[in-house]
């Protein structure tokens, strides 16, 4: 075994058996389907230089999935397909909003694709999300 590989098992055995080890890696998180606080949902990065790097967007906007889990999946966010210089096809997803409204919507809608994704194929886009008109305040 590696000084590396001796040193970060070590390392593991200490931080995991030591009475520090709530100072160490904080208090212990609960499941996220337990938990009240919802703060991993999202956030907005108000020092980005590119924000808002999407118009359109719905709500807080949520920077989270700054660069989408689903770019290499079936989506139904609008996107358009190109050629690169190497031959290769890619999606163009600038004009998707769909991860950046609102933390608990851009959240469930994630969820919800990577739950069973399917790897994208290189077609053109054959069915696009249909988003639910915004709500109006009475």
């Amino acid at each position: 075994m590696s000084l590396a590989g001796r040193t970060s098992a070590a390392h593991f055995a200490l931080v995991t058996t030591s009475p520090l080890r709530s100072l160490l890696l904080g208090p212990r998180m609960q499941p996220k389907d337990t938990t009240t606080n919802e703060a991993f949902k999202g956030f907005t990065n108000t020092a980005c230089p590119f924000l808002p790097c999407h118009t359109g967007v719905r709500g807080q906007f949520n920077c989270l999935f700054c660069y989408c889990p689903l770019i290499a999946y079936r989506c139904p966010g609008p996107y358009k397909v190109f050629t690169d210089r190497n031959g290769i096809r890619r999606k163009d997803c600038s004009d998707c909003t769909l991860p950046h409204n609102g933390y608990g919507g851009a959240w469930n809608f994630i969820q919800k694709w990577l739950e069973r994704p399917v790897v994208w194929d290189g077609h053109e886009q054959t069915r696009r999300y249909q988003m639910k008109p915004p709500r109006t305040r009475s």
